[in-house]
């Protein structure tokens, strides 16, 4: 799996769009949020993983530092 997040405008707005792809490219999960941060970050993941059968073996990030922890 893994997390990918870009910036886009919404109303004038910058927001993080946040995306979760599998190993075949196929997306798992979007969410938009107004912040970038380690607690918007661990909300995304924990909404993923409610919706996964079960927990991949291997995560990819983009090395923020949230991700270290």
């Amino acid at each position: 799996m893994a997390s990918r997040r870009v910036f886009v405008k919404i109303n004038g707005t910058r927001q993080y769009l946040w995306r979760a792809d599998d190993q075949d490219g196929n997306v798992l999960d979007i969410l938009v949020q107004s912040r970038r941060d380690a607690k918007a970050a661990k909300r995304f993941l924990a909404k993923l993983m409610k919706k996964q059968q079960r927990v991949p073996r291997v995560m990819v990030t983009d090395k923020l530092r949230w991700a270290a922890r």
